[in-house]
C-alpha cells in the first residue's frame, strides 16, 4: 500500500499522519454503517512544512463506532479476521464523503491544536484481493492530536 497525503498548514508546522478514517458497510452486518478507523503502518517520507507526506505499508484495522456510538476495539485481530475491514474499507474510500486523517506535529508547537488546514487531498494505492493494482484520490479533513 502507498499514500500520499497534503493538506496546508496555516501555522506552516510540519504533520504526519496516524490514521485515516471513513464511512464503511459493516461487514458482519450489510444493514449497518460504521465509522471504521485504520492504523496507517510503515513507512512515512515527509516534507515541511504543512501534512505533505508518503507512506508505504500497510493499512490495519483499528477500532470502529456505529450508529449508536459504542466502539469496537479491532487491534487484537488476526489477519483473517481483519481482511473483511480492509475490504470494506477499499470498496469505500472513492465514494466516501467525509473521510478524516488522523495528524500529529513532528515538533512540539506549542499550539499545534489551533493550527487550522485546507481540505487535503490524498492517493492511495493497493491491490485488491483479485491483486489487481488500484488507485483511489479522495479529499479528506485532517484532526490533530499529540501522540
Amino acid at each position: 500500500m502507498r499514500l500520499q497525503l497534503y493538506a496546508k498548514s496555516q501555522k506552516g508546522y510540519a504533520y504526519v499522519p496516524d490514521w485515516i478514517q471513513c464511512y464503511v458497510e459493516n461487514p458482519d452486518d450489510s444493514n449497518e454503517y460504521i465509522l471504521l478507523t485504520m492504523d496507517i503502518a510503515g513507512t512515512t517520507n515527509y516534507d515541511k512544512p504543512d501534512l505533505d507526506c508518503q507512506t508505504k505499508g500497510e493499512l490495519v484495522p483499528w477500532t470502529y463506532w456505529t450508529e449508536d456510538e459504542d466502539e469496537y476495539d479491532l487491534s487484537d485481530l488476526t489477519e483473517e479476521q481483519a481482511a473483511p475491514y480492509l475490504r470494506a474499507f477499499n470498496e469505500a474510500l472513492e465514494d466516501a464523503d467525509e473521510i478524516t486523517i488522523g495528524i500529529s506535529p513532528i515538533n512540539d508547537y506549542p499550539d499545534y491544536n489551533l493550527d487550522k488546514f485546507s481540505t487535503g487531498k490524498g492517493l492511495y494505492e493497493f491491490r485488491d484481493e483479485n491483486g489487481d493494482y488500484k488507485q483511489v484520490t479522495f479529499s479528506f479533513e485532517c484532526e490533530t492530536y499529540e501522540e
